[in-house]
C-alpha cells in the first residue's frame, strides 16, 4: 500500500470517527451532553496527525523534523508572504462588494464591528481554525508525494477533490460553515483553493509556514466577511461570488505559471521541489 493511500485512510479515519458523535447528534440519532465544537476541532487534526505518525514510522525522528523544518521555513521572498496575507482578504472583500451591489445588503461580523478582536481571532484561526490541524498533512505530506507522480496542477486538483470529500461530515453537523453551503459549491471552492495552496507552496520553496499563514487568513477572512448569513436567510450567494473569484484567480495562476505552477526561468519544476 502506498504511503499516500495509507495517509488518506488514517487522516479520514481519525477525523470522521471524532466527528461522528457531533454528526449523529446533529441528525438526531443520539444525544450528547457536550457541545459539538470540541469534536469538530479535534477531528480537524486528522491530516496533521496522520502525516506526523507516518513520517515517524517510515523515516523516524528525521522525518518528523523535516516536516517541522518546513513549518519553520520563514525565510522566503517577501512577495509570497504578502500574497499569503493579502490575496484571500482581497478576494473576500471583492465578493463582499459584489454581493452588496447585487443584493443591496451585507452581513456584519464581530471583526468588522470590533477590529480589536483581529489578533485573538488570528491566533485562534492559526491554532484551532484548521491551519495547524491540516497543513502538515495536505501540503506537508500528501502534495509532495502526488507531485512525484503528476504535475503540480494535476496534483492540486486531485488533492482538492480529496480535501473536499474529507469535509463531507461537516456538512451534516449543525453550526459549521459547511452546513450552510451546498456541498457542490463548497467543493468547487476547495479545489480552486488547492491550486492556490500548491502554487504558494512550490514557489515559496516548500514552506509550510506560507500555507499555514494562507490557511489562517482564509479562516480569518471568512470571520470578517462571512458571505453567508448563518442566523437569518442562509443565503450563500456571496460565497458563490467568492468561489467564482477563486476560480478566476486559479485560472490566471495556471495560465501564467504553467502546469508545474512555478516560473519556468527558475529552473525548478514541481517534481524537483518534491524530490
Amino acid at each position: 500500500m502506498s504511503k499516500s493511500i495509507l495517509f488518506l485512510i488514517i487522516a479520514f479515519a481519525i477525523s470522521w470517527l471524532l466527528w461522528a458523535p457531533a454528526l449523529l447528534s446533529s441528525v438526531g440519532a443520539i444525544k450528547i451532553i457536550l457541545p459539538t465544537e470540541p469534536f469538530v476541532v479535534l477531528g480537524a487534526f486528522g491530516p496533521s496527525f496522520a502525516s506526523i505518525l507516518l513520517s515517524y514510522l517510515y523515516e523516524g525522528k528525521q522525518g518528523v523534523m523535516d516536516l517541522l523544518r518546513k513549518a519553520a521555513r520563514f525565510k522566503v521572498r517577501a512577495r509570497w508572504h504578502l500574497l499569503a496575507l493579502l490575496l484571500l482578504p482581497l478576494l473576500f472583500v471583492l465578493a463582499y462588494a459584489v454581493y452588496y451591489l447585487a443584493h443591496g445588503k451585507f452581513y456584519t461580523s464581530e471583526l468588522i464591528s470590533e477590529p480589536r478582536l483581529i489578533v485573538p481571532f488570528f491566533i485562534y484561526s492559526l491554532l484551532l481554525g484548521g491551519s495547524l490541524q491540516q497543513e502538515f498533512g495536505w501540503r506537508g505530506y500528501l502534495l509532495p508525494r502526488l507531485q512525484r507522480k503528476w504535475s503540480a496542477l494535476r496534483s492540486s486538483l486531485v488533492l482538492g477533490l480529496l480535501w473536499s470529500v474529507w469535509h463531507v461530515p461537516l456538512s451534516f453537523i449543525s453550526g459549521t460553515i459547511q452546513s450552510y453551503i451546498p456541498f457542490w459549491l463548497f467543493a468547487a471552492a476547495i479545489v480552486a483553493l488547492s491550486v492556490l495552496f500548491a502554487w504558494l507552496y512550490n514557489n515559496a520553496c516548500e514552506s509550510l509556514w506560507i500555507t499555514i499563514l494562507f490557511h489562517t487568513l482564509l479562516v480569518l477572512s471568512f470571520s470578517g466577511f462571512p458571505l453567508i448569513d448563518m442566523e437569518k436567510d442562509g443565503s450563500y450567494a456571496g460565497f458563490l461570488y467568492f468561489t467564482i473569484a477563486l476560480w478566476i484567480t486559479a485560472g490566471i495562476v495556471a495560465l501564467t505559471y504553467g502546469s508545474n505552477l512555478v516560473r519556468a526561468q527558475t529552473g525548478r519544476t514541481a517534481k524537483d521541489l518534491a524530490g
